[in-house]
């Protein structure tokens, strides 16, 4: 979503001009992330506009994010300075495309409400098949007592797993942090709710 580009833009901004003058390489390689984290936010705000300008489902088009594409969304996070481990387990799965865009903008969605609210020291992400279902877990360790359900991503991200046939819970852990999880239909047309 172009919020999660939003806030990565605006984390690297500020890093720019912390180490502008002591560190100008350290610097130089924020201002990359912002032109990359740009164009991503630009391509993904496409993509949500060609959606809902049509309605049925179509296949991938340019700019429409994927799991495959989850690996490169967490080396984002990670130079944004949030520690994240991701641990992918689809090999050979055959997604419906509703399931795969899905579940890409709920991690995406997670981990900037990480970076934005959670006061979070790492988070982590799997993403699985489990029998007839996709499921995701994001959680993190914040100490943030605000960062809840409250916001108005966390409806988002249940109005799109519900699109997508699926569900979604999130809340506080009772260790600490937050948690995000959702189980999806991996094939087309399955229902999992």
């Amino acid at each position: 979503m172009a919020g999660h580009g939003l806030a990565v833009i605006a984390m690297q901004a500020g890093v720019a001009l912390h180490v502008l003058e002591r560190r100008p390489e350290q610097a130089r390689i924020a201002l990359e992330e912002i032109r990359t984290a740009s164009t991503q936010a630009l391509l993904d705000l496409r993509a949500t506009l060609d959606t809902m300008r049509d309605a049925t489902e179509a296949p991938r088009r340019p700019g429409q994010s994927d799991v495959g594409d989850l690996p490169a969304l967490v080396d984002r996070i990670r130079r944004a300075g949030l520690p994240v481990t991701l641990d992918l387990q689809v090999a050979g799965a055959t997604l419906a495309p509703a399931t795969q865009h899905a579940a890409y903008r709920i991690v995406q969605e997670s981990l900037t409400n990480v970076l934005r609210h959670a006061n979070a020291e790492s988070a982590g992400v799997t993403v699985r098949i489990q029998g007839e279902a996709l499921e995701i877990a994001v959680v993190d360790d914040g100490r943030n007592p605000t960062h809840g359900p409250a916001g108005g991503g966390i409806s988002g991200m249940r109005e799109r797993a519900a699109r997508a046939g699926g569900t979604l819970a999130a809340g506080l852990r009772p260790g600490g942090g937050f948690e995000v999880r959702a189980v999806l239909p991996a094939r087309p047309g399955g229902s999992h709710r």
